[in-house]
């Protein structure tokens, strides 16, 4: 069209659409970090809950590898692994079937923790040890031979120190997730005032093509003349002798 105008009102219009976008994805990006600083101090809550239970098994926890091995079953207590294996064998089997009703059987301790078989649906069962917290072995089923079960067992129990290093790594990790979303601040669209001179400057520009296009009002002169046009048209009207019959039945 040759008017500079519309050629700048194009550009201003692509840059505002792209600013607009930089300010929704900014604004996404605070809302998600608030959720998840909300989701963090959650699981940091639960983490240091945690920790403490799991930091109390840690100082009841003792070395019972290899010669130091010693379990206690039905009032028992078993520091040679053969004659432990087939005590809870038969304890196994007098078991079993009430952990699979639904209820959890206490048969004794591994050092301070007690020592409970339980039963899953579709899993099978599992051994677990209870302190401040709970630690589960692994399911199997009745095909599994005691030996197999108790090293199970043995297993989890050996990684309790593991598992409490661990649970500090974690909470550790969180904490400080929990700081760097804490430390964010939103301050709203970075860009905003680059957005805002966009915006005046379209504004203005519309303004001005509204007013090159608008009709420019007639002088008085003008409007005379038209009067008197106006006027002349209706006295010809009425010499007209249709137009004269119209007006008198009028």
């Amino acid at each position: 069209s040759g008017n500079p105008y519309l050629l700048e009102v194009a550009g201003i219009k692509k840059q505002m659409k792209r600013l607009e976008g930089l300010r929704k994805a900014e604004a996404d990006n605070a809302r998600r970090a608030t959720q998840d600083l909300v989701s963090a101090k959650a699981r940091l809550k639960e983490l240091d809950s945690n920790l403490v239970d799991a930091k109390v098994d840690l100082e009841e926890w003792t070395d019972l590898s290899a010669d130091k091995f010693a379990v206690k079953l039905d009032g028992t207590t078993y520091t040679k692994r053969p004659e432990a294996y087939e005590a809870w064998t038969k304890l196994f089997d007098k078991i079993k079937d009430a952990a699979q009703g639904g209820r959890d059987v206490h048969v004794g301790t591994i050092g301070r923790f007690s020592v409970a078989l339980s039963y899953e649906r579709g899993k099978g069962w599992f051994w677990q040890l209870e302190g401040a917290t709970r630690y589960v072995s692994s399911a199997f089923d009745k095909d599994v031979t005691v030996n197999g079960q108790v090293t199970r067992l043995e297993n989890v129990y050996s990684r309790i120190p593991e598992i409490v290093r661990n649970a500090a790594a974690t909470q550790e990790r969180v904490a400080e997730q929990v700081r760097d979303l804490s430390s964010f601040q939103y301050g709203g669209f970075s860009q905003q005032a680059e957005l805002d001179r966009l915006k005046a400057r379209k504004l203005e520009i519309d303004q001005a093509l509204i007013a090159m296009n608008k009709k420019p009002e007639p002088t008085a002169a003008e409007e005379a003349e038209e009067d008197e046009e106006d006027g002349t048209e209706e006295r010809a009207a009425y010499t007209d002798p249709i137009a004269a019959l119209i007006g008198e039945s009028i």
